[in-house]
């Protein structure tokens, strides 16, 4: 759907009530039934693997990646694989920034 939608602006309404509503109910009941029953050790211990597979968890979509003998292989390496592009794609948009603020600088001083 684009902005200039006529329904745009209450689709973004009931999705910013539902994010709140979310937002409400797991901070409000959930997190604190959570600390009660697992307490902060094993809190913690969550926490730490949960950052830890953020390292290595792809950073796109790869859809056959349940279905396929390469989706067997993605799941092992797909973090790291799409890390690395992600740093390539940063680092060329970066140059590519740079590149156009030199020339801007270039076309001042003439």
């Amino acid at each position: 759907m684009k902005p200039e939608d006529e329904r745009y602006d209450a689709k973004v309404q009931v999705l910013m009530e539902s994010v709140r509503h979310h937002v409400e109910e797991e901070e409000e009941d959930l997190f604190p039934k959570a600390k009660r029953l697992l307490g902060d050790d094993l809190l913690f211990e969550l926490g730490d693997r949960i950052e830890k597979a953020k390292k290595i968890a792809p950073t796109r979509p790869h859809p056959r990646a349940r279905t396929s003998r390469r989706g067997t292989w993605l799941r092992g390496r797909g973090g790291r694989d799409d890390r690395a592009k992600d740093m390539v794609r940063d680092g060329v948009e970066r140059l590519r920034a740079g590149s156009v603020g030199r020339e801007r600088l270039i076309r001042r001083a003439s």
